[in-house]
């Protein structure tokens, strides 16, 4: 008598060294017997690499391909969730369970291999393995099988079995030699089955019979045989499985049924049986009548979408169902209504089986409907508290005593600044980021709280990751039981770092304040409006004197003191200034009575503060004394009224310089603007030279010079220009003007017109050589700016530049030397631009080449990068119609960067800056267009204006009105032109026409 013995390391080279087909190819009767098996087996190499499985395992694992291949033994444990039970050492053997899957494995381990079995549900051997022809020479594979495997001659004498058999039947090893198998059927089973055992030689096979067993002890149980012949060999294969087992899930099976049936019927929560593709009630029981108001019969009429509340059918229609698990399931919320149109809100648990030969859902229903609510209100709660610590900057903490657990609310991460890990944000963290100098106090604090009986503030900084410090104020205090044992220490932070700079801003103001006082001439005051009560720097009383009712008080004290006549009017004017919210500042002149009982005029400026709701509350300002400067105005205003309405030009000149560039004019009055045609503020800041011109005498400007030098009075007849550049004779009276330390300050010259004069006393042959003479001087004025001018500007620049106005006291001085800055900056920029026009105008053989537009703009934009950054600028460029165009570069260049340029400084501040530019090929020649989505002009006002020369449309500091005149010049020098559609605050867009 032999068992299945043969040795681990015939197992081992049998099947470590070659590949399963191999193997199977070498032995293949021994490997189909275990396709025989109805368990899973599968072998790993020593690299735990599965190198073998039988087809109860190929079943197994193809059924479960989505979660597990099998390949790597490691990796089939963690899927099926394996977890070790049991380890027999002698024998290698470990035991494992899955209860995820209900699955029992063996694992038998050597050096070179592992074997493991799988426990599955009964699976019945298909005809082609009943048919196999196996091999006697078993190995250990068998004799782990938990199915009875058995040789026996044609009469039934046993030759091998394995060890299930005697596990199964209670006979030794030993006790089954000589033995027939035939002989522990009981009477009634042998006579079933020996007619058709003796015909196996024939060829018949014994399938799936139900036969009884005798075991050892007596007792009678079932089993399932199938039997084979081997021709081969001369043996018969018999392989039988325990049948009880499956009669006893049988009647459990109809017992499970019955209860199942009940707890249905019976469940307090609705429950019902749909067709899972129709979704039509195939069972409910009573609780789904109770809560939905239908009946049975109501019920089994309808589908599931009867119910489902309209607006919630499309999310059920389209519902996820989970196929990954056995049996598929869904669970989700969803919207239902009653009968009577009642809604709910139902959490659904569904399973997929099948039910009377149909795939059905069985659905349990649970009403949240109220719970929702709950949440709903919570949720509101939260947010509120929320929203208020966050408005409040109040954050919380509590440490729980018991558990050593401590909670941080969201506000505590904002305050801090954590914005990462905050999972691991502990007590030390938060004490590591105390100020070093106030860290012994808080960590004493809780220490100090829980043996004192009141809660306890502080004070104290943190210092952030960034290094910014934060002051935050806290209160502690303790939470105890009804027995007075501590619970939880809780604490509260509020951010207070805006108050502390608030603090420390107001000290240092008040020291600016302080010191502002004294440096200045002016009044400062500040009037509580609410209460009535000012007051008034010490300065006051050194001004205006000392009154008879002492010193300043209040509004009434200060008004009581304006001049009768202006009293009304700027009252009026501070209570319109207070009713308009859009105004946040007041100022005035008005006459003021001092101490003395005289009038003095003052200048008060006040700005007004406003409370949260925007009600002015306080107002602060600044009166001035400007009696002396309003007499200087009134002796100014009587010469003015004189100068003003002469019938003669009058011009009013610096003193000096007398070299180059000479005095600059101050004033001209309305007449020597009919005169010359310049308007006022064309010519101030200028020298009376830019009257001159090539028929100008040097004689008599020698004359003027020499009595400039002199400080004498001087008479001359001169021809000067207009502003049109037409000549015309003028008598000029200059007087020098001094101070009233004798100082000459300034030159005031009288002009007449004496042209006619002038003409009557010429020939005609000289009018004729005059006009030739004036075509001359023309062409030479361009001359003289662009080098004459030019250099004495530029010498004047440069003086400016080292002038060190940090010597100079006198503020007039000071005033006059920046205005002369400004106006010889800005005669600068003019002779440039003019320069740049008629470098345009008169050269009249400018190069042509073709050039590609796309260069030309990536290169403009290259120069402009940071501007177009900033400005956050969307660009859309479409130059394919017409990629290139026949002109001159550097005025291509120039035209799209001043474009480009006027896009970027005039853009809405509503709306992203977007720019599109495209070319395209027309009968007139190639179009380019340039839009921006900017602030526009408006054509309405401005049509003709538009290309003109130093024409604004938008109060931008840098404009100065020439771009737009270079452009339209550039282009129409080569034989183009430019047109313009604009809307106010919609956008502009430029077309240009490039000749062919």
């Amino acid at each position: 008598m032999e068992t299945f013995t043969n040795t681990e390391s015939q197992l081992s080279e049998n099947t470590t060294k070659k590949s399963t087909s191999m193997i199977e190819q070498e032995n293949p009767a021994f490997y189909q017997a275990l396709d025989f098996a109805n368990e899973a087996i599968l072998i790993y190499n020593k690299n735990q690499e599965n190198i073998y499985q039988n087809r109860q395992a190929q079943t197994f694992i193809e059924s479960h391909q989505g979660l597990c291949s099998g390949k790597v033994l490691p990796q089939l444990l963690n899927d099926f969730g394996f977890q070790q039970e049991s380890v027999t050492p002698s024998q290698n053997v470990t035991e494992y369970f899955s209860s995820s899957y209900g699955l029992k494995a063996r694992i038998m381990q050597s050096a070179e291999q592992t074997i493991v079995y799988i426990s599955i549900p009964h699976v019945l051997a298909p005809q082609e393995i009943i048919n196999t022809i196996i091999s006697p020479d078993f190995n250990p594979i068998l004799n782990q099988s938990n199915d009875i495997l058995c040789i026996t001659t044609e009469s039934g004498n046993i030759l091998k079995i394995n060890r299930a058999a005697s596990i199964s039947w209670g006979y030794t090893i030993d006790e089954f030699q000589h033995r027939n198998l035939l002989s522990f059927l009981t009477e009634s089973s042998l006579n079933i089955i020996k007619k058709t055992f003796d015909s196996l030689v024939h060829g018949q096979t014994i399938q799936n019979v139900v036969l009884d067993v005798r075991k050892k002890d007596g007792s009678i149980f079932p089993m399932i045989w199938n039997a084979v012949w081997n021709p081969n060999r001369q043996t018969v294969i018999a392989i039988a499985k325990d049948f009880s087992e499956s009669l006893v899930k049988e009647k459990a099976l109809k017992l499970s049924e019955q209860n199942y049936s009940y707890l249905f019927n019976n469940n307090p929560l609705p429950m019902w049986i749909n067709d899972f593709y129709t979704k039509e009630f195939l069972e409910v029981n009573d609780a789904t009548l109770r809560q939905y108001g239908y009946s049975r019969e109501e019920l089994l009429s309808m589908t599931v979408y009867d119910i489902i509340a309209p607006e919630h059918l499309e999310n059920y229609k389209n519902a996820s169902w989970d196929f990954n698990t056995n049996p598929p399931n869904y669970r989700g919320v969803s919207l239902h209504q009653t009968k009577s149109g009642i809604p709910l809100t139902v959490d659904i648990t569904a399973h997929q089986i099948e039910y009377k030969n149909r795939t059905v859902s069985l659905v349990l229903v649970h009403d949240i409907t109220q719970r929702k609510l709950a949440e709903k209100e919570l949720i509101q709660t939260n947010n509120r508290l929320k929203a208020a610590q966050e408005i409040a900057h109040l954050a919380y903490w509590e440490h729980d005593l018991r558990t050593g657990k401590i909670f941080w609310s969201e506000e505590v991460f904002k305050i801090f600044e954590i914005t990462e890990n905050r999972e691991k944000f502990d007590y030390e963290n938060f004490i590591g980021m105390v100020h070093p100098e106030d860290r012994m106090s808080i960590k004493l604090l809780e220490v100090s709280v829980l043996y004192g009986s009141k809660p306890i503030e502080k004070e104290f900084r943190i210092v952030l990751a960034s290094g910014k410090t934060k002051y935050l104020f806290s209160k502690t205090q303790v939470v105890f039981d009804t027995l007075g044992n501590a619970l939880r220490v809780d604490s509260t932070f509020l951010d207070i770092t805006l108050q502390k700079q608030a603090k420390q801003a107001l000290r240092k103001s008040n020291e600016r304040f302080e010191l502002a006082k004294k440096a200045t001439r002016d009044i400062i005051w500040d009037w509580d409006i609410l209460t009535g009560d000012s007051y008034w720097s010490d300065n006051y009383e050194f001004i205006f004197g000392k009154y008879p009712y002492g010193p300043m008080k209040d509004f009434q004290d200060w008004s009581k003191n304006i001049y009768p006549e202006d009293k009304e009017r700027v009252l009026d004017e501070i209570q319109l200034a207070l009713a308009n919210p859009e105004q946040s500042t007041w100022e005035s002149e008005y006459r003021y009575i001092r101490a003395n009982g005289e009038i003095a005029h003052v200048s008060d400026k006040g700005y007004m503060v406003f409370d949260t709701h925007g009600k002015p509350i306080r107002m602060v300002g600044a009166m001035r004394d400007i009696t002396k400067e309003k007499q200087e105005e009134q002796q100014l205003n009587l010469w003015k009224s004189v100068i003003t309405n002469s019938n003669d030009a009058i011009l009013i000149t610096e003193a000096e310089p007398v070299e180059q560039p000479g005095p600059r004019i101050i004033y001209a009055n309305e007449a020597f603007t009919k005169m010359t045609g310049y308007e006022l503020h064309e010519i101030v800041g200028k020298s009376p030279r830019i009257l001159q011109g090539p028929e100008s005498s040097r004689y008599e400007l020698n004359k003027i010079r020499a009595a400039l030098k002199k400080w004498e009075p001087c008479e001359i007849e001169i021809v000067n220009y207009r502003k049109n550049n037409e000549p015309f004779w003028v008598s000029i009276s200059i007087v020098p003007l001094a101070d009233e330390t004798g100082w000459y300050t300034h030159w005031i010259s009288i002009q007449k017109d004496i042209t006619e004069r002038k003409k009557n006393e010429a020939e005609r042959e000289l009018l004729i050589r005059e006009l030739t003479q004036i075509n001359q001087d023309l062409r030479q004025f361009s001359y003289i700016t662009s080098h004459n001018i030019r250099s004495p500007l530029s010498n004047l620049l440069g003086l400016l530049k080292m002038l060190n106005t940090s010597t100079i006291t006198d503020p007039m001085t000071l005033t006059v030397l920046e205005g002369f800055k400004t106006s010889t900056n800005q005669l600068n920029d003019t002779i440039n631009d003019l320069l740049k026009i008629l470098v345009i105008k008169e050269n009249v053989n400018v190069q042509q080449e073709l050039i590609d537009f796309e260069t030309v703009w990536i290169r403009i934009t290259q120069m402009t990068q940071q501007l177009i950054q900033e400005a956050g600028t969307s660009i859309t460029t479409n130059f394919v119609k017409a990629p290139s165009v026949n002109f001159n570069i550097s005025y291509l260049e120039s035209i799209l960067l001043n474009l480009l340029s006027n896009a970027l400084k005039y853009r809405s501040n509503k709306r992203p800056l977007e720019i599109v530019v495209k070319t395209r090929n027309t009968s007139k020649g190639i179009e380019l267009t340039f839009t921006d989505n900017g602030l526009g002009i408006d054509l309405k006002r401005h049509k003709n204006k538009v290309f003109g020369l130093y024409q604004r449309f938008h109060n931008h500091p840098d404009s100065k009105g020439i771009g737009l005149y270079m452009v339209q010049a550039q282009i129409k020098s080569l034989g183009g032109n430019i047109s313009v559609k604009s809307e106010v605050d919609k956008g502009t867009q430029f077309s240009i026409l490039f000749k062919k």
